[in-house]
């Protein structure tokens, strides 16, 4: 089967009845307020059924009709592009690989070996012999997203950026000591470089970079900044020729590698340094980012906007498992496989011309950023009490809904209530899918997590409640993924409303329906927990807490073993990634304990 030959094929992504979305919106609130406040919303919600909620379904239902996908543009725009906050931290994820990839293998062949089969990848893609990716192992996804893994890049705009996708690249731009350089990865008769001939160029980057002074500031640390500031240097500095020459080729690189002087020891040390790095040694518009050490620890910063990290996961366990497995060479036989290395054309630094104002806004964006990144905090822990295996075996849970029971347990045991919760659920089943959100937190779960804190329920008791907020979690995640969930929905006639108001020259935000304006809608889309399990070959995922009072946890299941991420900020006085992360073991532990405990009690003779 070829990469896109489902896509003619693919349902479009239906809108849910107003009345299901309606019941299922006020499910989940219902943990998060008080009696009062929840007869507010009840009546709230039941006036919009009647009311505007009415009008503005059916005017979704039209667009749907109309369009390809009802979704597509406006979650690309609203949810990403029309945020003026920097890319690093809020926007961009990181994967960091795994150790035994980064077994002290020399930074250059590193690099080296990464782009042979980053480009053998791109060729699967463009030659349709990628096979698609499939749902529960039958059920086609639509595969639009990997057009833009390569030559694409977010573009920053005053008010609204935007996402361009180049025609195919031969270059590659690397990244060393805030120099820039860029290197074709094609010979002149279109065969691709040996990774020993790409090896020897990226050789040649490291010692032109040290051969000269490095640069305090460099023109990446503005795609660190401000969209809006960004936008206005990126305007200033494509007045000049040399500039607009040095801005095309980065834009259109197939990826961008850096070349990192840092020798991070611990993994936590290095997923800082692969999501936030020192800005001035990076490009955080590029979508795909590689990061690589001088001890050959590595990893990925990818911009999230134009596709999800789980395509990008895809893309890079293709590359992991070819270097795991010690896959010879694809271009090693090539007529030009033994050009000797001496007759590679140099790469070549790019050059830029820095006007005063310009350098000011350098300045003022390193200053900046320095402060976010010095503002995050990140935990990695490797949970070696159980993992999908012992799950498997001894629990009868889903293990996505066993970890996000955790978490509300965790949370619960720290702050005394629960929050409203965020986790990734991939609607790609349907044409040009994305994401919908999967509410973690739910009536079950806050009934877990009461008991397993109060000793006047049995062991017997807390188990079903177990079984039962697990099952909770499945249910709504099955939902999610089969464009069921209730955010989107809402998202959809939040922003007809906007349109409708602002056409009769109204206030687009004061005069939002009540739904929108009412405490359970702020609450319940503030969410102190985002969440994502990614299960990659080689790499944990990580990202940025969403909200200032909140956290970021990235988990994958391994057979013995959970490893799992926390991200938040310092400057939070209510979050603490090194306290969340203990609680986050002591819940799992309880809950392997409950468990093994109900396993082990005499079953009743009838």
């Amino acid at each position: 089967m070829k990469t896109f030959d489902y896509q003619s094929k693919l349902p479009r992504l239906p809108v849910p009845s107003l009345e299901e979305t309606l019941e299922k919106y006020l499910k989940s609130v219902t943990p998060l307020l008080t009696p009062q406040e929840l007869a507010t919303t009840n009546k709230i919600v039941e006036e919009f059924k009647n009311g505007d909620g009415r009008k503005l379904h059916e005017k979704l239902l039209q667009k749907a009709k109309k369009e390809t996908s009802w979704l597509s543009d406006w979650w690309l725009d609203y949810a990403y592009l029309i945020y003026r906050c920097p890319n690093p931290i809020n926007v961009n994820y990181f994967f960091l690989f795994d150790e035994d990839i980064a077994h002290q293998v020399p930074q250059a062949r590193q690099a080296a070996q990464f782009l042979t089969w980053s480009i053998h990848f791109k060729e699967l893609i463009d030659n349709e012999q990628l096979e698609p990716d499939y749902l529960k192992g039958n059920v086609p996804m639509c595969m639009n997203q990997y057009r833009r893994i390569f030559t694409t890049e977010r573009y920053p705009g005053r008010e609204l950026d935007t996402i361009k996708v180049f025609p195919s690249s031969n270059k590659v731009v690397a990244i060393c000591r805030n120099q820039f350089f860029d290197f074709e990865v094609k010979h002149s008769d279109g065969t691709y470089l040996t990774t020993e001939q790409l090896e020897h160029q990226v050789r040649r980057i490291t010692e032109d970079a040290k051969s000269t002074e490095k640069p305090e500031l460099s023109i990446g640390i503005m795609t660190a900044a401000d969209r809006t500031d960004w936008a206005i240097v990126r305007e200033k500095l494509e007045f000049d020729a040399v500039n607009r020459k040095s801005l095309s080729i980065i834009d259109e690189a197939l990826v961008i590698i850096v070349l990192d002087e840092n020798s991070p020891k611990t993994p936590t040390e290095t997923a800082h340094l692969v999501l936030t790095g020192e800005g001035n040694n990076r490009w955080f518009d590029k979508i795909v980012q590689f990061v690589f050490f001088e001890n050959g620890k590595c990893g990925v910063n990818g911009e999230h906007s134009p596709l999800d990290a789980s395509v990008t996961g895809r893309f890079v366990d293709h590359v992991i498992t070819q270097i795991r497995e010690k896959k010879a060479d694809p271009y090693s036989s090539t007529p030009n496989g033994n050009k000797p290395l001496s007759s590679l054309p140099r790469p070549e630094k790019l050059k830029w011309n820095i006007s005063e104002s310009v350098l000011g806004a350098m300045k003022k964006a390193d200053s900046e950023f320095t402060a976010a990144k010095n503002d995050l905090d990140l935990e990695i822990t490797m949970f070696k009490g159980f993992g999908s295996e012992w799950i498997r075996k001894n629990s009868g849970i889903s293990q996505d809904a066993l970890f996000q029971v955790a978490l509300q347990l965790a949370y619960q045991k720290i702050n005394g209530k629960p929050t409203a919760t965020y986790e990734t659920g991939m609607t790609r089943r349907f044409l040009l899918g994305r994401t919908e959100t999967i509410r973690s937190c739910s009536i079950d779960t806050l009934a877990f997590s009461k008991a397993m804190l109060s000793k006047e329920v049995s062991d017997s008791e807390k188990l079903e409640l177990l079984k039962k907020a697990a099952s909770s979690h499945v249910k709504y995640t099955m939902d999610a993924v089969n464009a069921k969930g209730c955010d989107r929905h809402l998202f959809g006639m939040k922003l007809i409303a906007m349109q409708t108001l602002r056409e009769n020259g109204l206030d687009p935000t004061a005069n939002l329906p009540a739904i929108y304006q009412d405490k359970a809608f702020k609450e319940s889309t503030h969410f102190r927990l985002s969440t994502s399990n990614l299960n990659g070959k080689g790499y944990l995922p990580g990202f940025g807490p969403v909200v200032g009072d909140g956290y970021g946890v990235c988990y994958r299941f391994m057979g013995e073993s959970i490893q799992f991420m926390v991200t938040n900020f310092k400057s939070s006085k209510v979050t603490d990634a090194k306290t969340f992360r203990s609680a986050i073991v002591e819940s799992l532990n309880s809950i392997k304990e409950l468990i093994v405990k109900n396993a082990s009690q005499p079953k009743s003779k009838l």
